[in-house]
């Protein structure tokens, strides 16, 4: 594949855009959800992880591609500036998600301190963490045996779209995203209903 090439008929040709994907979305894929798993495991990362998976990453992947025409650097430097632009907005959102949701929780409005930057998880932040996982326990034991494995098999084990379609019986790759998409949708209004703003 002519990297270069591809790029610069990217936005005016699907076909282009699709041997892009194809190309680099598994491995960039890959590369954010270590990196995300290794923020999750510092405790710096708590429900929003969940949902920064799947169809998101997806997303921003194609937000990034479709702003790039002109790179200079071969497939492995390409690779390595999609996960990391990838990455950088995943993680840009979800921390600015959940200072907002802790922003909303602080009780002593007038409280001007300023607490120091930690790699260490707070005893508090470690409490909104468990509560928010038995939130999202709850939550899920709502929904459908469909749609809570769905979930297992995309959110938690990273099963491929094709994987899942084939495991669950769906006509498709296609069927199998938006299987999981009203899934997501679902968690998150039954999220919504026990007051999480996720």
């Amino acid at each position: 594949m002519d990297l270069h090439a591809c790029l610069a008929r990217a936005p005016h040709d699907l076909a282009a855009r699709d041997r892009l994907v194809a190309r680099f979305y598994p491995t960039v894929q890959q590369m954010v959800h270590r990196r995300l798993d290794a923020e999750r495991r510092k405790g710096k990362l708590g429900l929003a992880a969940l949902f920064s998976t799947g169809d998101l990453v997806h997303d921003v992947f194609m937000r990034v591609l479709h702003g790039v025409e002109v790179f200079e650097g071969d497939e492995q430097d390409f690779e390595r500036y999609l996960a990391k632009a990838v990455t950088h907005r995943l993680l840009d959102a979800i921390r600015y998600h959940e200072a907002a949701r802790r922003d909303g929780r602080r009780a002593a409005p007038d409280d001007t301190s300023v607490e120091p930057a930690s790699d260490e998880t707070s005893p508090t932040e470690a409490a909104t963490i468990k509560e928010e996982a038995e939130i999202v326990t709850e939550a899920m034991g709502a929904l459908t045996v469909k749609d809570r494995r769905l979930l297992e098999l995309r959110l938690r084990q990273r099963t491929t779209y094709r994987q899942i379609a084939e495991e669950l019986g769906l006509p498709s790759e296609d069927a199998a995203r938006k299987a999981i998409c009203l899934a997501e949708a679902r968690l998150l209004l039954a999220l919504r209903a026990r007051g999480v703003d996720a």
